[in-house]
């Protein structure tokens, strides 16, 4: 399918329009910051591409969009060593990278012909970068890109439980409250009445003008008690949220001026991702501000017209507490 392997994605034709629907990880923004600032270490960068509007009769097209990275001794969620753990001794060639939760393949609407070109591209830049494993992490379950990569032989590999919900039926925070069980829903509400006594404000901002030097701060420390801080890297997440620009929200709750809470959120054309959050519980004893800070990202995805809400990895019980849907996510891995 004439496949082209680029090391930057500045020098991918087509992608912009190949990923038009696709998740905001797959974006130029996101591709281009990871490039800049890499928020894990990552051995080499390519990025599989077609030009669109190929005129093979086989392919119809947008053109293929898919990046690629080759890494080794990086698991921040124990994908690699709790399922695959021999894909830990030598480099490994993944789609895409660990801060992504949802990965797809642009361009080749799960077409078996494809996805077969994508995957056997792919196989063969881990055999010249001797990697000794390939393949894809964080493959929704029941989707038709998990469909082909079965078609043709891969097996799956339950790895985690992603998290969203459809905001169509929604237009206010009162709505969604309406659609919660009677405990979370005065749970919430709750919260929300102690922050208002207690003077927490709201803010919504472009990550340029944002206190993300805070944000790393509070996240490093939540993430501290998972043993995983190094999923924020100070310095360097900074300098990436701001590279994304207009693909990136900063939420921040204050309280007599301090910086209690802090959520990073992405949006794509149909999506808006409560990506990352830091909350100082020491300063607020009366409620908790993840709960604030939730509620905040809930009102504004609301108010940002996108039709569904994602919410990542982890944490599933309050995630379910607080209605979203569960998908499982898979990984096929094959050893070179």
């Amino acid at each position: 399918m004439g496949i082209e392997i680029h090391d930057r994605i500045s020098s991918a034709p087509g992608w912009d329009e190949a990923v038009t629907a696709a998740p905001v990880f797959y974006h130029r923004s996101f591709l281009q910051a990871f490039e800049d600032a890499p928020l894990h270490p990552v051995l080499r960068h390519a990025y599989l591409s077609t030009p669109p509007g190929d005129p093979r009769p086989e392919y119809d097209g947008a053109g293929i969009a898919v990046p690629v990275t080759l890494q080794q001794g990086v698991d921040p969620m124990n994908v690699l060593a709790d399922h695959i753990p021999a894909a830990r001794r030598h480099p490994v060639l993944l789609t895409h990278v660990w801060h992504c939760y949802e990965t797809t393949l642009p361009g080749t609407d799960a077409d078996l012909d494809a996805t077969a070109a994508v995957t056997g591209t792919l196989r063969e830049l881990a055999q010249q970068w001797n990697a000794g494993h390939f393949g894809f992490v964080n493959v929704p379950a029941h989707s038709p890109t998990a469909a082909a990569l079965e078609r043709l032989g891969m097996t799956p590999i339950p790895v985690e439980t992603g998290h969203g919900l459809g905001l169509a039926p929604l237009h206010c925070l009162d709505d969604y409250l309406a659609t919660l069980a009677r405990k979370p829903r005065q749970n919430l509400t709750r919260v929300l009445r102690r922050a208002h006594e207690a003077g927490v404000t709201t803010e919504v901002l472009p990550p340029e003008k944002a206190d993300l030097d805070g944000f790393v701060e509070l996240a490093r420390r939540t993430a501290a008690k998972y043993g995983n801080a190094d999923y924020y890297r100070p310095g360097i997440f900074q300098t990436f949220v701001r590279a994304l620009g207009t693909s990136a929200r900063v939420i921040e709750l204050r309280r007599s001026g301090h910086l209690i809470a802090s959520a990073i959120t992405l949006l794509d054309q149909h999506r808006y991702h409560f990506w990352s959050v830091g909350v100082n519980y020491a300063a607020t004893p009366g409620f908790s501000p993840f709960y604030a800070a939730f509620a905040a990202v809930m009102e504004d995805a609301i108010a940002s017209g996108r039709s569904r809400l994602e919410l990542g990895r982890r944490n599933p019980d309050f995630k379910r507490r607080y209605g979203m849907r569960p998908t499982a996510l898979v990984a096929y891995i094959a050893a070179v």
